[in-house]
Formats: C-alpha cells, sequence, structure tokens
C-alpha cells in the first residue's frame, strides 16, 4: 500500500498543547493530504498519555481522515528519569503497542512505521515539516521531499 500526502505533526506533547488551547490546526479536510508524524519529548509520558492524546485526534476525527503515521523511537531516559535498560526496553514496548492499538482503533488501513530516529532522538534524523512524504508499505521504504 502506498500513502503519501504533506508532513506535519510533532512532539505529541505539543500536539496535546496545541489541541488544548485551541490553536490552528489543519482542517479535517486537509488532513486528508497529510503523513502525520508523531514523537514523545525527555517528558518521557506514560503510556496512557500517550494513548490520550492520539485517542483525541481519533475522536476529532483525524486520524481516520489521514493518510499514514511516522513514529519517532520513545524517548525512555531522562537524568530525572535514569531507567535501567530493563525499564527502558519496557517503556518502549508499551509506548509502541498502545500507539498501534490506539491508532488502529480509529484507521485501521494506513501505513504505522515506528521506532524512527527523528525528533527527541540522538541519532536524529531532521524530517521536512510541510514537505512531501510517501510509505512504500510492500518494499518498506519511505521517500520524503526536502
Amino acid at each position: 500500500m502506498d500513502s503519501e500526502g504533506i508532513l506535519w505533526g510533532g512532539c505529541l506533547e505539543s500536539i496535546d498543547d496545541m489541541l488544548r488551547n485551541n490553536v490552528p490546526i489543519p482542517s479535517l479536510k486537509e488532513f486528508g493530504n497529510i503523513v502525520l508524524m508523531l514523537e514523545t519529548s525527555e517528558e518521557v509520558p506514560s503510556h496512557g498519555y500517550v494513548r490520550r492524546v492520539i485517542r483525541a485526534l481519533g475522536e476529532r476525527g483525524i486520524l481516520s481522515n489521514i493518510q499514514g503515521v511516522l513514529v519517532g523511537r520513545p524517548k525512555a531516559w531522562e537524568f530525572d528519569k535514569p531507567y535501567s535498560k530493563e525499564e527502558r526496553i519496557v517503556y518502549a514496548t508499551e509506548q509502541q503497542e498502545v500507539v498501534i492499538k490506539s491508532i488502529r482503533t480509529y484507521n485501521k488501513n494506513i501505513p504505522v512505521v515506528q521506532n524512527m530516529n527523528f525528533g527527541h532522538t540522538d541519532p536524529q534524523i531532521p524530517m521536512p515539516y510541510g514537505g512531501k512524504v510517501r510509505v512504500d508499505s510492500k518494499k518498506r521504504r519511505i521517500f520524503i521531499c526536502f
């Protein structure tokens, strides 16, 4: 399945803040041409928080309109949350599971690519916010125009 659109999104905590404070975001019609990118920050949010924000996107009709989702690798350690290696694995696994389950509640057909190195990761690849992106699910490739 090929999926393409304009890249929009970013840090989940920032998207949550935008939704809570009525900051203008694309219209539902515009979301029909968007590939959503999501990632979490050094706040290391719980998987319950991640689920709630994704649910908010779903309940607003956003997830049923988008063309795909790219998800950054969860940041699973911070100075005030010095998780052990085992705790980091559990944290990342729980977050990845809740992401796919939450998205699939609202859209069973779009490609969802997880564990990408963008956002609050190291190493970090830049993502061209507003640029064109194509996800080729069959060949397991992503094409991004910078």
